[in-house]
């Protein structure tokens, strides 16, 4: 399993060369805006997520257990696929759902890899990793 992370603007240059899923994180305003900017036949599975690059919960806005449990039943679901995460940026939103993804489903060398895209914050938004770990975990 390979997980990769992009930019919005680089996720629409990436060409998998293996069956893979693909996590669209946009931000909620964003929820209206045509998905063209994502070239479908590429990917098994596309998982659409809208919420803000917030640390702190606000209802409607940031990431939730809800988005957790999708991240989680999409991997869990599809055993050895590659990943591809994009956020906006590629720094925070998706760091932390790669990195999550990194360290519960993949390899150490995976893991490696997420960790040294980003090695001032790692494991990205703070409220995603959280909240991933508390689903997972069943908390």
């Amino acid at each position: 399993m390979q997980v990769k992370v992009y930019s919005k603007q680089g996720v629409r240059k990436a060409t998998p060369k293996r069956k893979t899923i693909l996590i669209a994180i946009n931000d909620v305003s964003d929820i209206n805006m045509s998905h063209n900017y994502i070239t479908h036949r590429k990917y098994a599975g596309v998982l659409w997520l809208y919420f803000d690059d917030i640390e702190t919960e606000v209802l409607g806005v940031s990431f939730n257990e809800e988005h957790a449990r999708q991240i989680i039943d999409v991997v869990t679901s599809h055993p050895g696929v590659d990943i591809y995460v994009h956020c906006m940026a590629g720094l925070s939103r998706s760091q932390a759902v790669a990195h999550f993804i990194a360290r519960h489903f993949a390899d150490a060398s995976v893991l490696n890899y997420i960790e040294s895209r980003v090695p001032f914050k790692p494991r990205g938004n703070a409220l995603v990793d959280k909240t991933l770990e508390d689903t997972y975990n069943g908390r």
